[in-house]
């Protein structure tokens, strides 16, 4: 589910926002080892999507979409490595930050 968009989007996973939406909660995971928490893609809707926060497997995501998209140096600058499941709220600001900034 799109969260944020422009020069990057940032999505949530569908289930988990569905889930926070319906039940009003602030946080909702719903994780499997083929979802991902949340994904960033560039500004274009086609774009692929990197996932940033893995239950169990394609970790290095990050790392690629750091070497696909050099010229988001400072965008990756604050993401760092995301650590945790919390760190969806780091991400979702880290994107609106920068994308607030490149308007």
């Amino acid at each position: 589910m799109l969260q944020d968009s422009g020069k990057v989007c940032y999505y949530l996973n569908g289930e988990a926002a569905t889930d926070m939406i319906h039940y009003g909660r602030e946080k909702a995971f719903a994780m499997t080892p083929y979802n991902a928490a949340c994904y960033v893609s560039t500004g274009d809707m086609n774009a692929k999507m990197y996932a940033m926060m893995m239950k169990a497997f394609d970790k290095n995501s990050y790392f690629r979409f750091k070497k696909d998209y050099p010229d988001l140096a400072e965008l990756m600058d604050c993401l760092k490595k995301p650590a945790s499941v919390e760190d969806y709220k780091k991400i979702r600001q880290c994107v609106k930050d920068y994308n607030q900034k490149t308007n």
